[in-house]
């Protein structure tokens, strides 16, 4: 898990921007090729916190709570949203992986032929009950 303590190579520092009048904010920690961890409809940042010390190891990893849906910003503005974000936080080429929603906002981002992502991976939601067979 993640931070821990001040000096720890598993440190995460916060970072803020205003994006469509509301203030963003992320996690990052690491160094390297930037990684945008998306989470999925009901998430949070936190559903990644177990795998970004290893991340961070070869990544600047950049972790994201989505906008909520409500009056003013519907599921159908989520990717858009996404790709103004990568724009404002001046992210240059990032790999981006996403977890169910997230997963499906990383493919639509990376499907706009802009320069912006260079990969996506999207796991699927069912992944980890794949074990008992209720998927």
């Amino acid at each position: 898990m993640f931070p821990e303590r001040e000096g720890d190579n598993r440190r995460v520092d916060v970072r803020e921007l205003t994006l469509d009048g509301r203030a963003v904010r992320w996690r990052t920690a690491g160094s390297g090729a930037p990684l945008v961890l998306v989470h999925g409809l009901a998430g949070s940042w936190r559903w990644w916190r177990n795998v970004v010390p290893a991340l961070a190891a070869a990544h600047e990893v950049h972790v994201l709570d989505l906008p909520r849906f409500r009056a003013g910003f519907a599921a159908g503005d989520a990717a858009d949203w996404l790709g103004r974000w990568l724009d404002a936080a001046a992210l240059e080429r990032p790999v981006l992986v996403g977890h169910s929603l997230g997963g499906l906002l990383a493919a639509q981002v990376a499907s706009r032929g802009s320069p912006r992502p260079s990969a996506s991976a999207c796991p699927g939601w069912c992944s980890r009950w794949r074990r008992t067979s209720r998927c």
